[in-house]
């Protein structure tokens, strides 16, 4: 079977060879947690190849997500436009013989790359083994989990022969952006000697996908200043299910002089996940503490 692929100046001619079952294509790291707003970097790999001589992927993720980072002179210039993308050229091919690196689009208004690809220049045996074929840097948009994922994917030989999709797994990759937050409400409150108040803590914007089963935290305060009567714990905590003896749940609060300490974990998170209880999501009042203002300093 032969087929030809012609994007830009790049042209790809080849017939379909068979290779090793343990090749694959995938992200690296497969799973990346960031806060929005920074940046963070992925490798495009492959693992155990055979005779590679040339490449060509197309790429998809949530545009409300994350984009490309760009800017970098250094980085990868599409030829309908002339920004720069900061995509790299990992070192797997180049490292042998002088290649051609290009990109047809990069459109980060619907999350997609189209056809970014490498190849030698002059063609013979290609390289065996496993590394890096490109580098793409992704600027955290918003709060949210997307798929990075090869939607399209082409390997070719030093003979020009391709090697068929069947003979190579494709591994997407998972970005979890989020911007958990711990506050106390109200930040701060005017009270007179002796009169009683709460001190709310929130936390936000947990995602489910990061698997959190815990939360702890611990604060002080300066006990000329105020006393601490008691602690409630929020509505979202779990329960042990009546009869269910595995103890699961950890949840302890101690009110001292001058701090209070806050744990609640799962002490057994394959027991909890067996019986269909899912990680700490969403946004939840954790604990509600009581003080009353002890006396007045100058």
């Amino acid at each position: 079977m032969l087929a030809m692929l012609s994007v830009g100046i790049l042209t790809f001619t080849f017939a379909v060879r068979s290779a090793s079952a343990d090749t694959t294509v995938q992200f690296s790291p497969e799973i990346i947690h960031q806060r929005p707003g920074l940046t963070f970097t992925v490798n495009i790999t492959i693992t155990n190849v055979t005779d590679l001589a040339g490449w060509a992927i197309d790429l998809s993720w949530d545009p409300n997500i994350i984009r490309v980072t760009t800017g970098d002179p250094n980085g990868l210039q599409p030829p309908i436009n002339g920004t720069f993308y900061n995509i790299y050229q990992g070192p797997f091919l180049k490292n042998v013989r002088p290649t051609s690196f290009i990109v047809n689009r990069v459109n980060n208004a619907q999350g997609k790359i189209e056809f970014l690809s490498a190849r030698h220049v002059y063609m013979g045996e290609g390289v065996s083994g496993s590394g890096v074929l490109a580098t793409i840097n992704f600027t955290c948009i918003s709060v949210g989990t997307t798929t990075t994922q090869i939607i399209e994917s082409i390997l070719m030989d030093g003979e020009e022969k391709a090697i068929p999709h069947e003979d190579y797994e494709v591994i997407d990759g998972r970005v979890l952006v989020s911007l958990i937050l711990i506050r106390m409400d109200p930040v701060s409150k005017s009270v007179e000697e002796g009169e009683l108040f709460n001190i709310t803590v929130h936390i936000d914007n947990m995602l489910e996908d990061l698997g959190m089963t815990g939360i702890q935290f611990k604060i002080t305060w300066n006990l000329s200043y105020l006393n601490a009567v008691s602690m409630t714990e929020g509505l979202f905590h779990n329960v042990t299910p009546p009869g269910d003896e595995s103890n699961i749940w950890q949840l302890l609060h101690n009110v001292r002089a001058g701090y209070v300490e806050y744990i609640y974990t799962w002490l057994n998170a394959t027991r909890a996940f067996e019986m269909g209880y899912a990680p700490i999501s969403g946004n939840h009042t954790v604990a509600t503490i009581a003080r009353a203002r002890a006396n007045f300093h100058y």
